[in-house]
């Protein structure tokens, strides 16, 4: 009978673990090890840092098969930014592998097939006013590719924001044939196409997709109700940072080439209510089942959430700023569904994990990240327990003021 026991006692103890890296202004690259326990608490305990990246890693993408993370150093108050490349590991712990100069201000990438057996990683620079390429192999070695750079004939409506074009991410259209950049100080979405050179790598730059004056695009985001390769229409959801407008998109293919795109639907990032001055909608994403518009809004503090500090008995409630939800129609209209509390103040990042009960949050500006988590509930849809796990970005003694541990990006290692 005791080894019955003793094989029970294990199997309760038995948890699940998951690696997350974090950058941050702090100049620091975070893992994180998030483990759950059997019953059903969540522990976030740091297992590594580099300085690989440093001064200002601004932005983390991690090619899922060869299981290399990229980086891209903003090079704020540098003459230049920079591209790093690591080793990822079951433990979470990085190992850097190269590194290479880019135009300052990188500020988003991805990653892209130039063909069956080649990659390449592009790169949104906002202070740079360009976008880049370089190509990537699977132990991690990096080259440059190509490198596009902008400018406007005069600053758009929003003078202090629209001095100059401000590419501010790049992403990949669902076929893998077109790369967009939305432009936050152009009030464009640049539209570059891949297939016609791919054995070179080399990007043809297409028309660009123009957007409202003063609205400022941030980042965007692909969705198909159906298929994404099928017959099913593609559609477009843009949010726009200066005005906090997200609108939706039909997509259509163009047969010379490029993209053309018709309005579908438009509301604010808080559903089409009132929103604090000083708001500012921010990041983008998709939750599955049922398919839901994720977003996230920085410094209009809608909430009030316990301090949590487990350091100190102290738990005053401090402010919050909030994610918005909205449910996906076939007809790519969407619909506004609730505020969520950020769980804390300025949510620059939120990124989904694979089975999509998770979010991890990236606070800027209280240093931290935070794990949010839904749960199914009878007849197929989603709630929200809230707020599972946290963990403090701590700044090196020395940084500036005001850019200690600021956090830029979270990404799932799963």
């Amino acid at each position: 009978m005791l080894p019955h026991l003793i094989f029970l006692a294990a199997a309760a103890s038995i948890s699940t673990a998951t690696n997350l890296h974090v950058s941050s202004y702090s100049g620091l690259i975070t893992s994180f090890s998030l483990t759950k326990h059997q019953n059903g608490t969540y522990d976030l305990k740091t297992v590594g840092t580099t300085n690989f990246s440093a001064p200002s890693p601004s932005w983390l993408t991690l090619d899922r098969q060869s299981r290399i993370l990229y980086s891209i150093d903003e090079g704020i108050n540098t003459l230049n930014g920079s591209l790093s490349s690591y080793h990822t590991s079951p433990s979470g712990k990085l190992t850097p592998i190269s590194r290479l100069p880019t135009i300052n201000g990188g500020v988003s990438s991805v990653i892209f097939d130039i063909n069956r057996h080649k990659k390449a990683i592009a790169i949104a620079h906002y202070e740079g006013s360009a976008f880049s390429t370089f190509s990537i192999t699977r132990n991690g070695s990096m080259a440059p590719l190509q490198n596009f750079t902008f400018s406007i004939p005069s600053p758009g409506p929003v003078t202090d924001r629209q001095e100059a074009p401000h590419p501010h991410q790049v992403i990949v259209d669902p076929t893998g044939e077109y790369l967009l950049v939305p432009d936050l100080g152009a009030d464009l979405i640049r539209v570059y196409r891949n297939k016609p050179n791919a054995d070179s790598g080399k990007l043809v730059e297409q028309e660009s997709l123009k957007m409202l004056p003063g609205y400022g695009p941030r980042h965007a985001v692909f969705w198909s109700p159906y298929s994404r390769y099928g017959n099913s229409t593609i559609y477009l959801y843009v949010v726009h940072e200066l005005n906090n407008e997200i609108v939706g998109f039909a997509v259509r293919y163009l047969d010379k080439g490029g993209l053309a795109l018709e309005e579908v639907y438009k509301t604010n990032s808080f559903g089409g209510g009132k929103f604090p001055i000083g708001a500012a909608v921010s990041e983008i994403s998709i939750l599955p089942s049922p398919p839901t518009l994720l977003l996230s809004n920085r410094n209009d503090s809608t909430f009030s959430i316990p301090s949590n500090n487990p350091t100190t008995s102290n738990h005053t409630p401090t402010p919050s700023d909030s994610l918005s939800t909205f449910n996906l129609h076939t007809n790519g209209s969407f619909s506004f569904i609730e505020l969520l509390p950020a769980g804390g103040y300025m949510p620059r990042s939120i990124m989904i994990n694979k089975r999509g009960n998770l979010v991890a949050v990236g606070l800027q500006r209280p240093n931290r990240v935070v794990v949010l988590e839904r749960y199914r509930i009878w007849g197929g849809g989603w709630k929200w327990k809230g707020e599972v796990a946290r963990g403090e970005i701590k700044a090196p003694v020395g940084r500036e003021r005001g850019k200690g541990g600021e956090v830029t990006c979270v990404v799932w290692d799963e």
